[in-house]
């Protein structure tokens, strides 16, 4: 017997150590918030209606697109939109701010439109408020993970493509061991994939959650549909601190975009003087321009007031006496072998986005593209940043400038925003 008693407490020291072993891996969940949508109507002490993180934010929402769980999930419709309307954008956000310093926001995606047509969006997101917040969305056929600092939006990492299969539960995430936000997918709700990973700038306490969809162009009645979300605490153990990511050496590669010996051209608006430059005024150092326009305008040119000059796109109506609608401006650095005109490829592109004169709040997109055309990555913003396009696999071919306003009232100009000082990595054969 006392062999027995023996044997028995040996086991019990043994269960209790691999008990004490396996504890602080184990993670309890708390639920904070959860809503199947099995409900007649929205539960308004859960959600109101109303749009943060999508495009245009608060300013985006149309009330036209509908909000529904009739059918026990949350169903958002788009009617017909015509040309030239605007942003469309409507959602659900979550009443109360809830404790987010551990916790994961995840939501059932059972349709996410995606007609390879940038501009239609599905979002989850994670705020502060309208220039504090994460989110992820798919746009045309790719998922996209953002943050918003302070106002100053920034992408992370490069966009991934979207499967409808893999990717049909999303969430974000905050670590409290990393401090990091994590972009997450799933198949089951179940199994969790880290897509991308961030420092959480905004030092998460407290968030709210949005769920929303819409449109920024013409289009037919569509929807977006969601189901079983779900805000959770998670407590225990936190995920390993990862390896720190090398600061990668400085590109080797750097234009000043300045002209000052050319002819000034000065703009019919009294703006100050810009230089205008030929195309291939960088190809010995492998860039060639492309698709400049705006207003009235078409071409490319540096501002010579500015130090190291200032590669610009903008935006303003043709007539400064008479409103008109608005006329993106663009511009298109394709990168080529140096000094000659055959298609070349980088690894890193890096700009300093800068703002001249404005009447009005423009908005920009930087957005990369490989030699077939496919978009790789997507920057967009509002105010003065630097913008960097990373590539291990060294394809970027093409990188695209936009400066956006809407339409402008009589006696504005519109709004100057470009590149000033571009550097890249060395460039190859495709």
């Amino acid at each position: 017997m006392s062999k027995l008693n023996s044997n028995f407490r040996t086991f019990a020291l043994l269960l209790i150590s691999a008990l004490l072993l396996y504890a602080p891996h184990v993670r309890a969940q708390t639920i904070l918030v959860s809503d199947d949508f099995n409900g007649a109507s929205r539960d308004t002490t859960k959600w109101s209606v109303g749009t943060v993180v999508s495009v245009g934010g608060a300013a985006g929402q149309d009330t036209s697109i509908t909000e529904s769980q009739a059918t026990g999930q949350l169903v958002l419709t788009a009617p017909p939109f015509g040309a030239g309307t605007g942003y469309h954008y409507n959602g659900r956000v979550l009443v109360t701010a809830a404790d987010f310093s551990n916790s994961r926001a995840s939501v059932e995606v059972i349709n996410a439109p995606t007609s390879g047509i940038e501009g239609q969006n599905t979002y989850l997101g994670v705020f502060v408020d309208g220039n504090n917040y994460y989110e992820m969305h798919v746009d045309g056929n790719f998922l996209n993970f953002n943050k918003d600092v302070a106002g100053v939006k920034s992408s992370a990492g490069s966009l991934l493509t979207y499967n409808a299969t893999a990717h049909r539960f999303w969430a974000i995430r905050r670590d409290s061991g990393t401090g990091n936000i994590l972009f997450e997918a799933s198949a089951d709700g179940t199994t969790w994939t880290t897509l991308r990973s961030l420092s959480d700038d905004l030092n998460l306490i407290t968030a709210k959650v949005e769920l929303s969809y819409g449109l920024n162009y013409s289009g037919s009645s569509t929807s977006a549909t969601f189901d079983n979300f779900a805000l959770v605490s998670v407590t225990g153990a936190s995920t390993p601190t990862p390896t720190p990511t090398p600061t990668p050496a400085p590109l080797p590669n750097t234009i000043l975009l300045d002209d000052i010996n050319a002819a000034p051209y000065i703009n019919p608006f009294g703006l100050p003087p810009y230089t205008a430059i030929a195309a291939d005024r960088y190809k010995a150092q492998g860039v060639l321009l492309s698709g400049a326009t705006f207003g009235p305008f078409v071409g490319f040119w540096v501002r010579t007031g500015r130090p190291n000059g200032f590669l610009f796109a903008a935006n303003y109506e043709a007539s400064p006496t008479n409103s008109g609608p608005a006329a993106d401006g663009v511009v298109t650095i394709n990168f080529v072998l140096p000094g000659t005109t055959t298609p070349g490829r980088t690894n890193a592109v890096s700009f300093r986005v800068a703002g001249t004169e404005s009447t009005q709040t423009a908005a920009w997109t930087a957005r990369a593209y490989n030699n077939a055309g496919a978009l790789l990555d997507t920057v967009t913003g509002t105010t003065d940043a630097q913008v960097t396009f990373s590539r291990p696999a060294g394809d970027i071919s093409r990188v695209t400038f936009t400066a956006t306003t809407a339409a402008q009232d009589p006696q504005t100009v519109g709004h100057f925003e470009g590149i000033d000082t571009l550097s890249f990595g060395n460039i190859v054969a495709q």
